[in-house]
């Protein structure tokens, strides 16, 4: 069923189908590979990674249309993510020597923060404020034990390849975004990965200004705008945040706390 939306800069009414792709609807069927790799070729903002020693980074205002971005060939090196009710930016930082400080960046890095630092100011679309609900997630690469590895109950199936250097990036995000940072493992590709014959090393944020709609309390239909964060072939979203779109900017969905799905795999 078609609904309307209105459009904040144009206020034109535009009539679609609205809300994120869901994997477990048709014709996907909860097949998350397939699902993956669809909302991957379909993209049209993908960030792949051409050298391990390069950083690269991609930015977007989430605006009055649906988009997606992806990140793709994820191996050692460590990528970020922020994302805000205004704005996403994905990040994929080259490979640093592991005889540099914790806190050391290339400068290609650090350029990388720099660009992020200009959307923190007051009134930015970074600025920590409750309305922008602002939220970060390391993507770090996770090292399975061997099997015949005798492992305590206490200790995690598979540990972070380099929890030195993910501690530095953490450090180095939260001055500038000032924010809590949450770290995510996902499975290094051995090999770049041009025909997408894997869902290691993937991960997938989609975006909706018309992902739902509730009733306000008068029984009007209000619009709201959601974004998910999907990592490789996990069958559920790692992130997701909805709200209402109202006079063109974001405001709360309701009274109720929006569930935070940034979760942590092994510990640091």
């Amino acid at each position: 069923m078609s609904h309307q939306y209105i459009t904040g800069s144009s206020r034109q009414v535009v009539r679609r189908t609205p809300g994120l792709s869901k994997p477990q609807a048709a014709p996907f069927s909860g097949d998350m590979y397939n699902w993956l790799i669809t909302q991957i070729a379909s993209s049209l903002h993908t960030l792949t990674p051409n050298s391990p020693r390069h950083s690269v980074a991609i930015t977007s205002a989430l605006e009055n249309f649906p988009s997606s971005w992806c990140l793709t060939d994820m191996r050692g090196s460590l990528s970020f993510i922020v994302v805000s009710r205004r704005r996403i930016f994905i990040a994929h930082l080259g490979a640093t020597p592991d005889s540099a400080p914790p806190n050391h960046f290339t400068k290609e890095a650090q350029g990388v923060m720099n660009n992020l630092y200009t959307f923190t100011h007051a009134g930015g679309d970074f600025e920590n404020t409750p309305a922008n609900n602002l939220r970060a997630c390391i993507l770090a690469p996770l090292r399975p034990r061997p099997e015949t590895e005798f492992l305590l109950p206490q200790q995690p199936a598979t540990e972070y390849v380099n929890p030195t250097r993910i501690h530095g990036l953490q450090d180095a995000l939260a001055s500038v975004i000032h924010t809590d940072i949450t770290t995510l493992g996902f499975t290094p590709l051995e090999y770049r990965d041009p025909n997408l014959a894997s869902p290691k090393g993937k991960v997938v944020v989609q975006y909706d200004p018309a992902e739902q709609w509730i009733d306000d309390a008068k029984g009007h239909k209000v619009q709201c705008a959601g974004v998910e964060i999907w990592l490789e072939d996990d069958a559920h979203c790692r992130y997701r945040d909805v709200w209402v779109v109202a006079g063109g900017g974001p405001q709360e969905l309701s009274e109720e706390p929006q569930e935070d799905l940034f979760g942590t795999l092994p510990p640091l």
